[in-house]
């Protein structure tokens, strides 16, 4: 299905070569892709996607308002990406600074809650 077209990675991909997806009943995928383009920031390659360039896989937030705008649509409806990690790093010390505690915080909140 995908051999026909244009594809647009994200060069950071852990294997860029390979798109990891999960069925909507939590199925695994692994669907073997050819990248054209191999780009390190994801609001160039959704740019890409929406002139029309080729076709590329972007996490939902970065996308959602363009699919409700009618500039993207969702090729496998069926599928959607498997869940990659998201690391917080900061600095090892004993004192945090409270600015970024409560950063990570709020972060590990939201991030439990999507998952």
């Amino acid at each position: 299905m995908l051999a026909n077209h244009v594809i647009i990675n994200l060069s950071r991909e852990v294997s860029p070569e390979t798109w990891l997806l999960e069925s909507l009943t939590g199925q695994p995928a692994r669907v073997a892709v050819k990248p054209t383009f191999a780009l390190h920031d994801p609001g160039v390659l959704i740019d890409l996607v929406v002139q029309g360039v080729g076709i590329g896989i972007a996490p939902q937030f970065c996308v959602i308002e363009a699919i409700a705008r009618g500039e993207l649509v969702h090729v496998l409806p069926d599928d959607r990406r498997a869940l990659v990690p998201i690391l917080a790093v900061y600095p090892s010390r004993l004192m945090l600074a409270p600015k970024v505690r409560v950063v990570v915080d709020f972060a590990a909140d939201v991030i439990g809650a999507v998952s």
